[in-house]
């Protein structure tokens, strides 16, 4: 129950005015530009795409979203709006499995 009220919460969150990061008890390793991710807080492992190593390696410079869908664009060379949606369905399922805090500033 308290997971579909958190993707609830995540699902209705406006995050272009929001930042992203790293939650502090999740550590990662990147192999051949893909990374394997540890939530030491539940044990799970995670792997990554390249784009997801992409947007996981942009989280270390607590950026908003907005930043972070302007250098996938680039990176990646699609329209913003398919960047948009990607990175926005992505950042869900990082908070959804609790691997990032999401604020409202970098502080």
């Amino acid at each position: 129950m308290i997971n579909r009220i958190i993707s609830l919460m995540v699902a209705n969150m406006d995050f272009s005015e929001k930042y992203i990061e790293k939650k502090g008890d999740v550590i990662g390793k990147e192999i051949q530009s893909k990374s394997v991710l540890l939530n030491l807080d539940n044990g799970r492992y995670y792997t990554l795409n390249k784009t997801g190593t992409f947007i996981w390696s942009l989280l270390d410079k607590k950026k908003d979203l907005n930043y972070i869908i302007e250098r996938i664009t680039k990176q990646f060379d699609i329209e913003k709006d398919r960047a948009s949606l990607d990175v926005q369905t992505f950042i869900e399922a990082l908070g959804n499995e609790r691997l990032i805090i999401i604020k409202d500033e970098t502080t």
